[in-house]
């Protein structure tokens, strides 16, 4: 196998002006405070070891997420952690469907978007994709 690059974003799914806690995936909300996280595998042997590498680097930097990023990932059974153990492969990691998940955090919904490439950081970039709401 080879290096991988993941390119994942968490963001408040929020539309502006949206009274109810309703989240629309793929919106960016104007002025929210959204976390970027991206990481490179280096050379790896398997899938399930870049896998890996990503979920340890991921754990590692979301201590230093903002509050409500570090508060909603590991909220239980239908947390970010698992959502990403299923979506951030090269096979899933463009299917919205795959790993749907959402949180609701004071006036936020929460969602992620997630590209992953063999490639190179900038074409995990162009393959993110806002992953359904659950």
């Amino acid at each position: 196998m080879a290096e991988l690059f993941y390119n994942l974003e968490v963001y408040n799914a929020r539309p502006q002006g949206e009274i109810d806690r309703i989240g629309v995936k793929g919106t960016d909300r104007s002025g929210a405070t959204n976390w970027h996280f991206q990481h490179a595998t280096g050379t790896v042997a398997t899938a399930q070891l870049a896998l890996a590498s990503f979920m340890s680097a991921y754990a590692t930097a979301q201590l230093t997420a903002p509050g409500h990023i570090n508060t909603i990932a590991n909220s239980g059974d239908a947390s970010l952690l698992a959502a990403l153990m299923v979506s951030a492969t090269t096979d899933n990691d463009g299917v919205a469907t795959s790993g749907p998940w959402s949180e609701k955090l004071g006036k936020g919904v929460y969602g992620y978007k997630i590209g992953v490439s063999g490639t190179d950081m900038a074409t995990a970039v162009a393959n993110t994709v806002a992953h359904d709401l659950a």
